[in-house]
């Protein structure tokens, strides 16, 4: 088990910042132009997929009330010591907890976000279940990944830091949106990034 100090965090957070800032994409800038594109989210909105807690950190910013979850604990301890290098959220709790089973009552949750996991995900029919069963009707779902252009960032960035590419299992929002038939879509693309709005 690694626990992650505060001000570790912020400069692992800085540094990867700036590596990413060297070919073109603000790891921030991304996350907020994605948020300000949507239109107010209804809350709390569960965010699947805390990772280092990048999303989580905006979402906080911006005075969401958050739920996050991630399998991965020191993924989660990171993202706690990440918002705690820049202050107090009493608006976000981090959970360990899996998509395939999220930890949350019948709708509870009047918004869903994944910022850059859905390429990482293998087998979506459970998550998309879960994620019918957790959210309000009329409810938002949002989900953001790297367009073609952000992969191939990614791709340089992997092949620099560990020298082999990036893991990528799946591209496209097609099941996503065939899951939810009656939902109203929206698409979202800018360089880097493409997602889709869906209100259930």
């Amino acid at each position: 088990m690694r626990l992650f100090s505060p001000d570790f965090a912020w400069q692992y957070f800085k540094e990867k910042a700036d590596l990413y800032r060297k070919y073109g994409y603000d790891i921030l800038e991304e996350r907020r132009r994605f948020l300000s594109w949507l239109e107010r989210l209804p809350e709390p909105v569960l965010e699947i997929g805390t990772g280092r807690g990048y999303f989580t950190l905006v979402l906080g910013m911006q005075g969401y009330n958050v739920i996050s979850i991630d399998p991965d604990f020191e993924a989660v301890e990171f993202a706690k010591s990440l918002l705690s290098s820049q202050g107090e959220f009493v608006n976000v709790d981090l959970l360990i907890g899996s998509g395939d089973s999220i930890p949350l009552p019948n709708r509870s949750v009047g918004s869903v976000v994944m910022f850059n996991l859905w390429h990482h995900l293998e087998d979506v029919d459970k998550l998309i279940s879960e994620i019918g069963r957790v959210i309000r009707p009329g409810g938002t779902l949002a989900v953001v990944d790297f367009s073609q252009a952000g992969f191939d960032l990614v791709d340089k960035i992997h092949q620099e830091v560990y020298g082999k590419s990036h893991l990528v299992v799946r591209q496209g929002f097609d099941d996503l949106i065939s899951s939810f038939t009656e939902a109203r879509i929206y698409r979202y693309k800018t360089d880097f990034e493409e997602g889709v709005c869906l209100i259930l």
